[in-house]
């Protein structure tokens, strides 16, 4: 009777390997708040439609475009005009929806079930599950539009000027204050809204700020970046660029890599902001870089898609399409994907540059999440569409069915070998 506890015990933990499912969040702006664009979810190799949701696509007073998150098993949505909105990641169903005056079209942040995002003279935090205001951080004659990164207790986000006729202001000491805040990075307690610190750019802060191991590093609008302490916002140090930056940075142990307007690829160490290499690739780079295995992935307004060495900045290869690339660009499960702005979409093996899968779709590709094994795809015509792992996969789909029919047998053969030893 031992024998036959200790054989079903094993058996089902072998089981168990083939069965068991984790649930893979893309909470804020490329992932996470370093934005390495990174997740240890699956990710197809092959893609099929699961479902779409296009409420807003033919809304001709709408800019259409969507940014999203997932978080708790819902997709949480920003969308002019005015709307935030939940979709159920599996089915792509409606949950709810409210709207707000001159939100911010970019990514929110969620964490522990409140959801965050900058507007026009404000901050709001919405209960993830319902919508309702939780809380709202109001400032006049500023833009919140940097995506907003949560970590620990803290919200950190940028703001800048952005539409705000800041000259029509009938004082010049509200003038200057009015300049002063669109050139801040600002830190709020993420559950109360309440200001823990502020730090002052040079320039104007829209792009996201990235954090990792107790610094925040950002880039401005003046060829700047900065690293400053993430509890009191002191500066540690601060460098000037070749160029105007052309997107967020995104951070790993020991580097920053940002893209430049000239389409320079710039790499610095983390410690001290010193530059390590630069890559030219001759045109602006719209997407922010995005980090794994080894390698730094991102794409470049030519069309062309660079995977290179993180470590010494070498081609290791590319892929030239016929469109922009500035959609997020996603790596997980040794692949990589990305987006273009005549609708392309391509599905690419990380370690060999190989395309897997790719799809035309109607929109141009501006946002892309990858949410336990589901990659939901937001498009410019306001469509969201989500893709799931095609039959082309066979081989792994064997693998599975193999491990499982080969635990029955040996389920089998311990209760046989177990009663004989009884007997």
């Amino acid at each position: 009777m031992k024998w036959m506890i200790y054989c079903t015990v094993i058996s089902w933990l072998l089981f168990s390997c083939v069965v068991t499912e984790e649930t893979y969040d893309w909470p804020m702006f490329m992932h996470d708040p370093q934005h390495s664009g990174y997740s240890t979810s699956s990710m197809p190799a092959c893609l099929k439609k699961s479902w779409e949701y296009s409420k807003y696509s033919d809304s001709l007073d709408a800019l259409r475009s969507v940014r999203f998150i997932a978080s708790g098993g819902k997709l949480i949505v920003v969308q002019d005009p005015h709307s935030i909105y939940s979709l159920d990641v599996n089915d792509g169903s409606f949950l709810w929806e409210t709207s707000h005056e001159d939100i911010s079209l970019h990514v929110p942040a969620a964490a522990h079930g409140r959801v965050h995002i900058g507007m026009y003279e404000g901050i709001l935090c919405l209960d993830a599950h319902t919508g309702d205001i939780l809380w709202k951080y109001s400032d006049t004659h500023v833009l919140f539009q940097s995506s907003p990164i949560v970590f620990d207790e803290y919200l950190v986000i940028g703001s800048c000027q952005g539409f705000i006729d800041v000259f029509g202001l009938d004082s010049d000491d509200i003038l200057r204050d009015a300049k002063r805040k669109q050139r801040r990075l600002l830190c709020l307690n993420a559950k109360t809204g309440e200001v823990v610190w502020e730090f002052f750019a040079h320039g104007t802060v829209d792009a996201s700020p990235a954090y990792f191991e107790g610094k925040i590093y950002m880039n401005d609008r003046n060829k700047r970046i900065y690293c400053v302490d993430a509890e009191t916002g002191e500066p540690i140090w601060e460098k000037e660029m070749d160029g105007i930056s052309s997107s967020s940075l995104s951070v790993d142990e020991e580097k920053i890599f940002i893209g430049t307007r000239d389409g320079i690829l710039d790499c610095r160490t983390r410690e001290t902001g010193d530059i390590l290499w630069k890559f030219d690739c001759g045109n602006d780079l719209l997407a922010t870089p995005a980090l794994g295995y080894g390698k730094v992935f991102f794409g470049s307004e030519n069309g062309i898609f660079y995977c290179l060495d993180a470590q010494s900045g070498e081609l290791i290869w590319k892929i030239e399409t016929e469109s922009k690339i500035y959609s997020v660009v996603v790596v997980a499960d040794k692949k990589v994907a990305f987006g273009t702005r005549d609708g392309g979409l391509y599905i690419v093996d990380a370690i060999s540059g190989k395309v897997t899968d790719s799809h035309r779709l109607k929109g141009g590709i501006s946002s892309l999440v990858l949410s336990d094994g589901k990659l939901f795809v937001g498009e410019s015509s306001g469509r969201i569409t989500c893709f799931e792992e095609a039959p082309c996969n066979q081989g792994l789909i064997l693998i599975g069915v193999t491990i499982a029919v080969i635990t029955g047998f040996l389920i089998i053969i311990c209760m046989r070998w177990a009663l004989g030893q009884s007997s």
